[in-house]
């Protein structure tokens, strides 16, 4: 058979016409797909092998600078909250320290030079115990042995004070004397601790109590 330049497929004993319009549709061979495959892979190969450019790498390096920054701001920063709390503790163990030491001091009821048998111990215990408080760690480390004992592990913080306030029931200082009617009873105390903490801030720690012979 034959096809005419008129569009005319000619067979013997049989004439068809064949639309010279018609979309052709590519027929594509096992051959022609596998060499084409072959093409994409060398193509992808071949881009694997270049590498990657100095800008990608540049904008590589400041991605990975940003992020560990930043993961490094945030564990310095936790890292700082974990040391306040633990020196927070610390503080608020010496208040207690400090308050401990007065109530014991009006327990044992010693008769000492500035409160003699003679007057009223109350509030006098106390207030001997205020002045004779050691005003730093270096003053504690002067003691004797036996007189240390109670002072231990105070003004371990940095640069640390510790403050003892004593007031009557409406703020006034305290009236001791040899009579127990005129004298102040019952004591307001506060202990302040003070030290630097992190990123030399400095942090206040305060406990109040109120103290009594009765």
């Amino acid at each position: 058979m034959q096809v005419t330049g008129k569009g005319i497929l000619e067979r013997p004993n049989q004439v068809v016409t064949v639309d010279k319009w018609a979309a052709v549709t590519p027929v594509y061979t096992l051959r022609n797909l596998s060499i084409s495959g072959k093409h994409m892979m060398q193509r992808h190969l071949q881009s694997s092998r270049r590498g990657f450019t100095l800008l990608e790498i540049v904008v590589a390096l400041a991605i990975f600078a940003v992020t560990l920054g930043a993961t490094a701001q945030g564990l310095a920063y936790a890292y700082g909250l974990v040391k306040l709390q633990t020196q927070r503790v610390i503080a608020n163990n010496d208040t207690r320290v400090v308050i401990s030491g007065l109530r014991q001091a009006v327990a044992a009821d010693l008769d000492t030079t500035a409160c003699p048998d003679t007057s009223q111990k109350f509030p006098c215990l106390l207030i001997d115990y205020v002045n004779t408080f050691p005003a730093n760690a270096s003053a504690v480390s002067a003691m004797s042995a036996a007189a240390k004992v109670p002072f231990t592990g105070l003004y371990t913080l940095r640069s640390e004070t510790i403050t003892i306030a004593l007031t009557s029931s409406t703020g006034g200082a305290l009236v001791k004397g040899t009579n127990a009617s005129t004298c102040t009873n019952p004591v307001y105390v506060k202990v302040t601790v003070q030290w630097l903490g992190p990123r030399g801030i400095t942090y206040t720690e305060v406990v109040s109590t109120i103290i009594t012979d009765q």
